[in-house]
């Protein structure tokens, strides 16, 4: 390479480094101007994600509850996987087997859940849910209460969440 090439080639490199200092300057102030690292903006986004996972979750109760395997179905990733309160492991076939006509055995029954101690925690397009499931379940043979710890897992895909595990672990 002549002495004329290489002032050219140093050129070009020049400008391609000038450039790409350029866009990184660029991008840089978009980031600032987003406020990505605006705390009140993360914690509303965080409220916003956790208050979609638990009415998600409050979704897939009650399809459980009442043998909802269309909605069973559209919310659970196809590799989804349960391991229940008494250690029992379940693919998204057998679970939908499993609660198919539900968990009411007749219309005297009722079931009531509730979760507490609710943590969320987000990064990207995943997420993870943790607390403390209490159900209540009153039918002809009396009431039965017990609590567990839950942890589900989720995946978002085009601005959808899905299950892709879950967890129970009784509490006593």
């Amino acid at each position: 390479m002549d002495h004329h090439q290489q002032r050219k080639s140093f050129k070009y490199s020049q400008s391609f480094k000038m450039m790409g200092l350029i866009f990184a300057g660029i991008s840089l102030m978009q980031l600032l101007a987003c406020n990505v690292n605006d705390p009140t903006k993360t914690q509303a986004r965080n409220r916003k994600i956790s208050s979609q996972l638990i009415q998600l979750d409050s979704i897939e109760m009650n399809a459980l509850f009442y043998g909802d395997t269309t909605i069973l179905k559209e919310l659970l990733v196809e590799d989804f996987t349960l391991v229940d309160e008494h250690g029992k492991m379940l693919n998204k076939p057998d679970l939908l087997a499993k609660f198919s006509k539900g968990m009411v055995i007749d219309t005297n029954t009722t079931i009531f859940v509730e979760n507490s101690e609710t943590k969320v925690y987000q990064d990207g397009k995943s997420a993870i849910q943790t607390g403390i499931k209490v159900q209540e379940t009153k039918d002809r043979y009396g009431l039965i209460i017990f609590r567990s710890r839950f942890t589900n897992s989720y995946i978002k895909e085009q601005s959808q969440w899905y299950v892709t595990a879950s967890q129970l672990t009784r509490i006593k």
